[in-house]
């Protein structure tokens, strides 16, 4: 079963990346008041991260960031916005 969300970013999916010292392609997505919401790890695949320690993936789509992520055996996407 799959389920899409709207994929338009609302104020809350606005994330800051901050490279990882040490690592030259991964990074903490931070909240505005600079709350670490996602730590994503590089796939290997250009454009694709490994959400850390959760069901989940981010990529990007036709200019657009997603996030992929499993909730209850249901894949749920979401539209984001990362300011690398």
């Amino acid at each position: 079963m799959v389920e899409t969300t709207n994929l338009k970013v609302s104020k809350k999916d606005l994330y800051t990346a901050k490279l990882i010292p040490g690592s030259v392609f991964c990074y903490q997505l931070k909240t505005d008041n600079n709350t670490i919401a996602y730590t994503i790890l590089f796939s290997g695949k250009e454009d694709v991260y490994v959400v850390k320690g959760s069901d989940a993936v981010i990529y990007k789509m036709n200019a657009q960031w997603i996030l992929a992520q499993y909730k209850n055996d249901t894949l749920v996407t979401k539209a984001i916005n990362i300011q690398f």
